[in-house]
């Protein structure tokens, strides 16, 4: 994926969140300088955290996040994300957690069941239940 930002945040001790988590690897991060200049930020003054859910990006200990010029997508992030492993090409389901599977499921499930319906699923025991499922993948925006 390719996330593009105006400029870095302000504040150095400020992270980047990623989006699309989990987060699995930063590939690079390029920004255009104050001079007009495509550079790319060395890998090793900034630090990504995967632990986290968004992932972040952060300068490294005694680092700043580089000046940018001043214009719209002037910081592009590349990053790897998802449940997919980058490792082996083994079977991708096996590391999506088991209550997105299953919400998918009850989904596919009831939309079979009731091809006649045509408006979105009223607030019933299916939407109740899918809701339960996802919520602990969710990530809220405040």
């Amino acid at each position: 994926w390719d996330m593009y930002l105006d400029g870095f945040p302000k504040w150095d001790s400020m992270a980047i969140e990623i989006p699309k988590p989990p987060l699995q690897s930063v590939t690079y991060i390029k920004y255009t300088d104050t001079d007009g200049v495509e550079q790319t930020w060395s890998d090793t003054l900034y630090t990504v955290d995967t632990n986290k859910e968004p992932g972040t990006v952060i300068p490294s200990y005694n680092q700043v996040y580089p000046d940018t010029r001043d214009f719209q997508n002037a910081v592009n992030i590349r990053f790897v994300s998802g449940y997919a492993s980058t490792s082996s090409p083994v079977d991708l389901r096996e590391n999506v957690p088991y209550t997105i599977k299953l919400a998918i499921m009850l989904l596919a499930a009831h939309w079979f069941e009731n091809k006649e319906l045509l408006a979105p699923i009223a607030l019933s025991e299916v939407a109740m239940t899918y809701d339960a499922l996802i919520a602990p993948h969710r990530i809220f925006k405040f």
